[in-house]
């Protein structure tokens, strides 16, 4: 991205944080979640989710560059309200992507009812087949992106893998995909409905689990 297109951004965000809170003191500590006095990178994807922003890591990550100047994967209050005070002029939302490139940009659209898309549901789970969540004390900044849902940001207890390859929480996906045809990920077209168990990343946060409670 070039900087014309992540000042855009920088200010599609101010706005929508101007709109959605009466103070930068109420926005700075609803994206605070743990109430650590800083915002850390699983709270910043929080709160642009809230905001109903859904960007690609790499738009993201330039994002928090402007907040987040020295890379120290935590952005302090003096940070967020300086930013929030010396941004230009506020700009409307704007997509950086031309409309045959779906994945470059950086805020996704609604699914497209129309589409050829195989519109069959996803079956439904057996008692024996649904996970119970996970109720955990564990810090989700430190814990391994793999393990995180890409939709809910949380730990996963019933990890399936999407027609886009990207690997979510059983649940959360199978909501998004009742009016969805796109990636939550990657916002391309999916060429089916079908959720594969990922036995594979389960094991792995089961251990992840069982060593950081050992």
């Amino acid at each position: 991205m070039n900087p014309t297109e992540v000042q855009e951004i920088a200010e599609d965000f101010k706005r929508r944080i101007t709109a959605n809170f009466s103070s930068v003191e109420t926005a700075f500590r609803t994206f605070d979640r743990h109430k650590t006095g800083v915002i850390s990178r699983t709270d910043f994807k929080r709160g642009l989710r809230s905001l109903d922003m859904t960007l690609t890591d790499n738009v993201r990550k330039e994002l928090r560059k402007i907040l987040d100047p020295d890379d120290s994967k935590r952005i302090t209050f003096e940070a967020f309200e300086k930013f929030m005070e010396s941004t230009a002029n506020i700009l409307p939302p704007v997509s950086t992507a031309s409309p045959s490139d779906e994945s470059a940009s950086p805020i996704r659209p609604p699914g497209d009812s129309s589409s050829s898309f195989n519109k069959s549901r996803p079956r439904k789970k057996t008692s024996s087949q649904i996970q119970e969540p996970l109720e955990l004390d564990i810090d989700l900044d430190e814990c391994p992106e793999v393990f995180l849902c890409p939709i809910t940001l949380e730990i996963m207890s019933d990890p399936v893998i999407a027609a886009d390859g990207h690997t979510y929480e059983r649940g959360p996906m199978e909501d998004w995909l009742k009016s969805h045809d796109t990636s939550p990920t990657t916002n391309a077209a999916l060429s089916h409905i079908f959720l594969i168990p990922n036995h594979s990343i389960r094991g792995l946060i089961m251990e992840y689990i069982d060593d950081k409670n050992s």
